[in-house]
């Protein structure tokens, strides 16, 4: 188990390649400011099998 508000810890598990997840630490470490400047205030779906909104 590695705690997510442990920036420290989630570098050493990206560090091992073959950890599942592992590519996915980088958004953690972004941190809150630069996921509300990327995606806003709202709640992003994507749903591929859907025509429309």
């Amino acid at each position: 188990m590695v705690d997510p508000d442990d920036p420290r810890a989630l570098e050493r598990y990206a560090t091992n390649l073959n950890l599942p997840g592992r590519h996915l630490v980088n958004l953690l470490l972004r941190g809150e400011e630069a996921y509300a400047r990327r995606y806003g205030s709202c709640l992003q779906v994507f749903l591929p099998w859907a025509r429309g909104p």
